[in-house]
């Protein structure tokens, strides 16, 4: 059997979404930039749903800054 090294990452985050209103601001772009990297898969984002449980074209869309996280920490161990 052969050793792994493990590596432990802690994260504080005081909150595990954000608001791609929110998000584009903190970086400096435009929503429409938020918009076009979910659109390619490089955000993971989830749209919120209204009362009925349908989404909609206006919905509050929320990023998952905790899927960022864990994908930058795996690529900053990729070889």
């Amino acid at each position: 059997m052969s050793k792994q090294n493990a590596i432990c990452i802690n994260i504080h985050m005081e909150q595990p979404y954000m608001t791609r209103e929110e998000f584009a601001k903190k970086l400096d772009v435009s929503t429409r930039t938020i918009d076009r990297l979910r659109q390619q898969g490089v955000l993971k984002c989830i749209k919120m749903k209204n009362d009925e449980g349908e989404e909609t074209e206006r919905g509050l869309v929320l990023v998952d800054l905790v899927a960022i996280a864990v994908r930058n920490a795996k690529n900053a161990f990729q070889i």
